[in-house]
């Protein structure tokens, strides 16, 4: 196909190749623990997983009481894991926490995700003494923030 310019330009259309496009991809069959036990399965009590790519959204791996039974197809790559509270007092309230780093996903596999945990427990106050009351709008909140930056707990309003 020919098409004229003005000024005399012509371009010459061509056929552009058939170009295919292999994903590699593998099964990642989760298994969730809390200090190396298995979580209650509990969605009253439950936290959910998440593979992270370097670039990209983030996967659903699970929750932490429904643990995907067939599994879950991913591109293979390197992934970092994540746990982000969903609900309840009895698991870790972080709102989002790096368990596990640079896990190479290269081929069908079982995937063991143990989220460590501790309780923390304590009195706040302001040298020395309790925190006044005020109205709330003078009113605080504490919290625990990662050094790396990912990652909040809040430990109490004052």
């Amino acid at each position: 196909m020919r098409s004229g310019f003005e000024g005399g330009l012509t371009c010459t259309m061509a056929a552009l190749p058939t170009l295919t496009i292999d994903v590699c991809s593998a099964l990642v069959q989760p298994v969730f623990r809390l200090n190396g036990v298995p979580f209650d399965l509990d969605p009253m009590q439950s936290g959910a997983f998440f593979l992270v790519p370097p670039v990209g959204q983030p996967v659903l791996l699970g929750s932490s009481f429904s643990p995907p039974s067939a599994g879950v197809r991913v591109v293979t790559g390197v992934y970092d894991v994540e746990y982000c509270w969903r609900a309840g007092d009895r698991v870790p309230s972080n709102t989002v926490a790096r368990v596990l780093q640079n896990v190479l996903i290269a081929g069908d596999s079982t995937l063991v995700v143990d989220v460590p945990s501790t309780s923390l427990r304590g009195n706040f106050t302001m040298n020395g003494a309790a925190f006044p009351q005020t109205d709330a709008t003078a009113a605080a909140a504490l919290s625990l923030s990662a050094i790396h930056g990912l990652g909040r707990v809040v430990l109490g309003n004052l």
